[in-house]
């Protein structure tokens, strides 16, 4: 009698994106660790640090990262003159590309959302369960219906909560 043993991943990245960013564990900023997701691709995942959160952060990779001259499917030659002719990122840009953003815990199912600055970018990230492993998919978020975020930066404490928005004519006759 035998036994088939199927190992899967724990956590799968997927980006839906349509630039590259850059995945690493919260503070946890050694180069090896960090994750490289492409344009519509998709990697495993696994926490390098077990001491540190088992939470992830966030960037936008730099320009010249995504156009690799070693690539093995690289463009024709008319796709890399355009793409050598393209405007080089400011250095604001380039700065603002290095800075880590969010504290996205995919051990949750659910969705989550997170802001890039520089250009804006709102990133939707939903984690579910796809046969034994936790997908987490990385997508862009309309900027026209962004989610709502509170940052209190007064050392006052600050208690809001929402009310519901009376129902309109339209609404409360479809309901009835």
């Amino acid at each position: 009698q035998s036994t088939v043993a199927t190992v899967v991943p724990k956590h799968i990245l997927v980006s839906r994106l349509s630039y590259p960013i850059d995945i690493r564990q919260l503070d946890f900023d050694y180069a090896p660790s960090i994750v490289f997701l492409e344009p519509n691709s998709s990697c495993n995942f696994h926490y390098p640090n077990r001491t540190r959160p088992r939470q992830l952060q966030v960037k936008r990779s730099p320009i010249a990262a995504f156009h690799r001259e070693d690539a093995d499917d690289s463009p024709p030659q008319s796709q890399r003159k355009q793409q050598q002719q393209a405007p080089r990122p400011s250095e604001e840009d380039l700065l603002a590309m290095e800075t880590w953003v969010g504290e996205i815990d995919v051990n949750k199912l659910g969705i989550v959302f997170v802001r890039l600055r520089h250009p804006l970018a709102i990133i939707k990230v939903e984690t579910e369960v796809v046969g034994g492993s936790l997908v987490s998919t990385f997508s862009e978020q309309s900027l026209i219906w962004p989610p709502y975020r509170i940052d209190n930066k007064s050392n006052a404490s600050v208690r809001f909560r929402e009310e519901a928005a009376p129902m309109s004519n339209t609404a409360a006759a479809a309901a009835a």
